[in-house]
């Protein structure tokens, strides 16, 4: 899954990401990279990724994704062959587990 935001206030800087729940040898794992294309989104980014996290079933099993990797892409189209950062799921799937990804809130100032 790839997506991009912006942000009100005048700042023009994007934040692209993306992101893959998947199974690696058997044990589900969350893996991500993304890129800020202007320094001032840092902050509120980081926050972002710190109280996001990976729901399975409306149960949340994954909490802080500031582990995924920040690469240098300047679109959405950029980030496919980088390298995303992994981190297991502490559950499970069952086999009809339904996953959603959450995002906090983040805080930007001029």
């Amino acid at each position: 899954m790839r997506g991009r935001t912006g942000w009100t206030g005048g700042i023009g800087g994007r934040l692209y990401l993306a992101y893959k729940v998947m199974a690696v040898n058997g044990q589900p794992m969350v893996c991500g990279a993304y890129n800020v294309t202007d320094h001032r989104l840092n902050r509120g980014v980081r926050n972002m990724l710190r109280r996001g996290g990976v729901n399975m079933d409306g149960r949340r099993v994954l909490t802080d994704l500031t582990y995924f990797n920040r690469v240098n892409a300047r679109s959405e189209e950029g980030l496919i062959g980088k390298i995303a950062d992994c981190r297991p799921l502490s559950v499970a799937p069952s086999r009809q587990g339904r996953f959603s990804i959450e995002f906090g809130s983040g805080t930007v100032r001029n």
